[in-house]
């Protein structure tokens, strides 16, 4: 935070006396991330999601070296995009599972390249 008491990284906000940490989605659409008590904390989470989101082009706070992880998981969702009908496409990056994949990178998408994707239970 700034002498100013604003945040000084990207997808930072300070709330209440926490760090909260949100990502815009293109239609002016923001999906929450959560709060955190930490200005470093809340910017590392939105650069985790905004790579899974974006992939190498991602603009984020920190080096894109620190999250090999999370560009691993943009490219294999760009592959099962791919791969994938359109119909599919479209009702799975609107949908509260694609949002989950952002926030944490878990949720009930698979990874399972025998298909294009299919529901975890």
């Amino acid at each position: 935070m700034n002498d100013r008491g604003v945040a000084v990284r990207r997808g930072c906000a300070w709330d209440a006396g926490r760090w909260e940490s949100r990502i815009g989605i293109p239609g002016s659409r923001h999906i929450y991330l959560g709060l955190f008590g930490n200005e470093e904390t809340a910017a590392r989470n939105y650069d985790r999601s905004l790579v899974r989101l974006r992939g190498p082009g991602a603009a984020t706070n920190f080096g894109l070296a620190d999250y090999r992880s999370d560009l691993a998981d943009y490219h294999r969702m760009q592959q099962m995009v791919l791969r994938a009908d359109k119909d599919w496409a479209k009702k799975m990056v609107g949908s509260t599972d694609f949002e989950e994949w952002i926030k944490t990178g878990e949720g009930t998408i698979s990874w399972d390249t025998r298909d294009n994707c299919h529901r975890s239970y």
